[in-house]
């Protein structure tokens, strides 16, 4: 009993000691996001691109009516869908227009847009 006394003892120092030193190397959530250098402050916040999501979900590629699914809207060419212009539906790949910028999507295949540039990267 003396053993399992001592035991339990030396767990609960661990336990009320550890945090302190687990917990020094996090973050204050509640400290401002800007620190004092001399008389100004500096604003340190991050900078959050917009972005634009281009997902092909589907195509449906007939003699006549050919349309595609994109981010669940099913255009036709000619037509937009957030802003990106259908230009041409291929059997496994559409071709967008994003700001005179020429893309090639194919199906389930996501790519990010920056609204700012227009670049393009992949998932």
């Amino acid at each position: 009993m003396l053993l399992i006394n001592r035991l339990v003892t030396i767990v609960c120092f661990l336990l009320i000691g550890m945090p302190s030193a687990v917990f020094s190397s996090i973050n204050d959530p509640t400290k401002p996001i800007f620190s004092e250098t001399s008389s100004e402050r500096v604003i340190t916040a991050p900078v959050i691109k917009e972005t634009k999501v281009a997902l092909l979900q589907s195509i449906f590629y007939g003699v006549k009516n050919k349309t595609a699914v994109i981010n669940g809207k099913i255009v036709k060419e000619g037509e937009s869908a957030d802003d990106l212009l259908l230009k041409k539906i291929q059997q496994r790949h559409v071709i967008l227009e994003y700001k005179k910028k020429t893309i090639k999507l194919y199906i389930s295949k996501k790519i990010y847009i920056d609204k700012a540039t227009g670049e393009i990267s992949e998932e």
